[in-house]
This record gives structure tokens, C-alpha cells and sequence, in this order.
């Protein structure tokens, strides 16, 4: 499998625990784009979001972090979202 990541153009992973409210959204965004305008509360609530997405059983698994490690800067994980939030989700694309 690491040759499949390795050499893969387009390598991706399914995260199990999908986005569930609009806040969810805001703080993922806060996660993939800080600025110094995050306040502590907004890092806070971005911390615990991370908990909770990192809770799922996939992170317990050993070969994630090899596909991760051999894919490297291509990789790309995908999250499921309630269909509510797709416009949201546009706006922080």
C-alpha cells in the first residue's frame, strides 16, 4: 500500500467523524487557516474539535500515518459534512 500512496497523483483519506454544525466548520477552518485574530476560546473550541475527530479508531491505526507519510504534501483528507453546511463549507474553501 505505501507504493499506492507513494505514487498516487491524487492520494486521499476518509476521515470517519463528520462535520455536524456550522460552529464545527468555522473552528475546522480556524485549524487549517489561523491567523492571529483566532481568540483563546475560538483555539479552545478548535482543540476540541481536533479531540474529537482524533478520538475516532481510524487514528488508532498504524498504516494512516504510513499512506500519510508517503504521500506526503498530496494528500488530502476528506470529511463528511451535514448537506446543511455545503454552502457554508463553499465560503471557507
Amino acid at each position: 500500500m505505501d507504493l499506492a500512496y507513494q505514487l498516487s497523483e491524487h492520494p486521499v483519506a476518509l476521515i470517519g467523524r463528520p462535520l455536524k454544525t456550522a460552529s464545527e466548520l468555522h473552528f475546522l477552518s480556524r485549524i487549517l487557516a489561523p491567523s492571529a485574530a483566532t481568540s483563546l476560546l475560538e483555539a479552545k473550541e478548535a482543540l476540541w474539535l481536533l479531540c474529537e475527530i482524533t478520538r475516532d479508531k481510524w487514528w488508532e491505526r498504524a498504516w494512516t500515518f504510513q499512506e500519510n507519510y508517503h504521500s506526503g504534501p498530496r494528500m488530502r483528507l476528506l470529511m463528511r459534512h451535514d448537506a446543511s453546511l455545503e454552502l457554508e463549507k463553499l465560503r471557507h474553501h
